[in-house]
């Protein structure tokens, strides 16, 4: 998962000659936009390539790569990464063999996958957002805090597999991780997104997003 990701598995990152110090994806965002303008200038922050595969190498589900695709993207809106290309359109054709034979929004029938869905959910919901803090809704949960147009925004998801506690939002409406309106102001949390627009300056989230470590999360001894 983004939040918990230390390295690019597909590229055999943990051999001894490539071996380097652990830090997490978050922490690498966040460190490559402060050496951006190390000396003063102001410089974008780009990633040029980013996805999970659901057909090869270390494969995930289908939900899974969908999820995780929103999380990173609001993950790169959060460390100040100006762009990140999601790599690859399509699937290919075939049987899968490689890393990124799996990484598409369309299938290999271009058909629409999950992640496609997740994106048009994000993008709807997300319109010009400006990040306010991380939250942490209870434990193993993680989201963010936005600003879009005025209003304030607040996604929240479990970090690993398995279905949560109903969560409540002191917010105007909830939308699930494709932009579907979800029904009353709780949803049961899961590792898909779930957005609260509207959010109260009164609701816990809000608060708790005033602080944030700028400190690595993961410390290396």
């Amino acid at each position: 998962p983004p939040e918990v990701n230390y390295g690019n598995f597909n590229t055999a990152f943990e051999a001894p000659h490539r071996a380097q110090e652990a830090m997490l994806f978050f922490d690498r965002l966040r460190e490559v936009k402060k050496a951006s303008s190390a000396d003063g200038k102001k410089r974008e922050s780009w990633i040029t390539e980013i996805g999970w595969d659901n057909r090869a190498g270390f494969v995930v589900s289908e939900f899974q790569q969908a999820a995780y695709l929103a999380r990173c993207y609001m993950m790169c809106l959060a460390s100040g990464t100006e762009k990140a290309f999601w790599f690859f359109d399509t699937d290919s054709k075939g049987p899968a063999k490689n890393y990124f034979d799996g990484c598409g929004l369309l299938d290999s029938q271009l058909q629409p996958k999950l992640a496609l869905a997740s994106m048009a959910g994000l993008t709807h919901i997300l319109k010009l957002p400006e990040f306010i803090g991380i939250v942490h809704p209870k434990d193993d949960a993680w989201g963010y805090l936005f600003k879009d147009q005025g209003r304030f925004v607040v996604s929240v998801w479990n970090v690993f597999e398995g279905e949560g506690k109903e969560f409540s939002f002191q917010a105007e409406k909830l939308y699930d991780m494709y932009g579907n309106v979800l029904e009353g102001k709780s949803a049961r949390l899961s590792q898909a997104p779930v957005y609260a627009t509207g959010l109260s300056k009164e609701d816990a989230l809000f608060k708790q997003s005033a602080y944030m470590l700028k400190t690595p999360y993961l410390v290396v001894n």
